[in-house]
């Protein structure tokens, strides 16, 4: 018996931290924290980036947030590298996403981190 309510307090534990499957896995969990560290420096002037302490965007309204963004239906983590990689930003429209100058590595982590936003398939 202690088995499977063991199971069912980790899993709760799990659940109520808000974590993924994927954010369990070994080196994952490092790679979402270095991504959430990533966003707060550089993402976080536009989005809400996470639940925790943050300065207030400077955009006005804030661009969307990233656990919105986590949970669209069509985001994936391809999806999501496609995008950080295209240059949004044109003269002609500023209010765009600019293109980001961070390495890949770091976007891979910037995407585990915002895909560990999103809320677990009831």
């Amino acid at each position: 018996m202690k088995g499977p309510r063991l199971f069912a307090v980790s899993l709760f534990l799990a659940a109520s931290a808000g974590m993924t499957a994927a954010a369990q896995e070994p080196g994952v969990a490092a790679d979402v924290q270095a991504g959430r560290a990533v966003a707060l420096r550089v993402c976080a002037v536009c989005h809400i980036v996470s639940a925790g302490p943050q300065s207030r965007p400077l955009k006005r309204p804030p661009a969307t947030s990233f656990r919105a963004i986590a949970n669209r239906p069509d985001t994936t983590a391809e999806s999501l590298l496609a995008f950080l990689k295209t240059r949004h930003q044109s003269e002609a429209d500023y209010r765009k996403m600019p293109g980001l100058k961070i390495t890949g590595e770091q976007s891979q982590a910037v995407v585990r981190y915002i895909m560990s936003l999103r809320k677990p398939a009831a």
